[in-house]
Formats: structure tokens, sequence, C-alpha cells
């Protein structure tokens, strides 16, 4: 990935990540409960992402945080729990859905880089 796409990607992780934690810590609406959900199964993972984005150097970015099998396995519970919380009526349940997907595509998106990379060291 280049370096101009991961700042702007890690940049957009970081920000959704303070997003949903200030509205979990300081929202005292109905609504606190939802969003302390998607901290735990959004926002923390997202933020670490974003955070290996901007600060990691391009060997280390391309190896990346969680393996594509954990990115998948996390996306899958991601858009279990966004789904679970629309049938309940949740609002805002479709970031949980949509960053979910996200989460199964980087992953599969990491398996074909990595297939990649042992294929050209052979």
């Amino acid at each position: 990935m280049p370096r101009i796409q991961s700042i702007v990607f890690g940049l957009a992780c970081l920000f959704i990540f303070i997003f949903v934690a200030h509205k979990a810590l300081f929202d005292t609406t109905s609504d606190s409960g939802l969003f302390t959900i998607l901290l735990v199964i959004l926002g923390i993972p997202l933020g670490l992402i974003g955070w290996r984005l901007l600060f990691a150097s391009t060997r280390e970015r391309n190896y990346g945080y969680f393996s594509p099998l954990t990115l998948c396995v996390l996306g899958v519970l991601i858009v279990i729990v966004g789904l679970m919380l629309a049938y309940q009526g949740a609002r805002g349940s479709g970031i949980a859905v949509a960053g979910g997907l996200a989460l199964i595509a980087l992953g599969k998106r990491r398996r074909v880089q990595r297939r990649k990379q042992k294929l050209w060291f052979k």
C-alpha cells in the first residue's frame, strides 16, 4: 500500500475509533449501550489498524497487525452482532455490518497479498 494511501486509511480508522470512543464514554442517551458495543467490536480493531497504518514502516505495514484468518473471523463476529442489533431495532447498527464486511474484505486481500509474497520468495 503506498504511503499516502496508508496515511489516509489510517487517519480514517483513527477518526472512527475516536468518534465511537467519545460517544461510548460521554454519551448519556439511550444509544450509549450501542456505542459501547461498537467500541469493543469495531472501534478498538479499527484504532489498532489505523495506528499501525500511520506509524509502521513499509515492510511492517505490508505484513499487518492481524492475520487474514483473524480479520475474517473478527469481521464475521462484527457482522453477526450488527445484524442482531439491527433486528432489535438499534440505531446505527449498519455501521457494525459495514465495518465487519470491510474487515472480511481486508482479510481476503491480505491473504492474496501474502500468497503473492510467498510465491515471489521461492
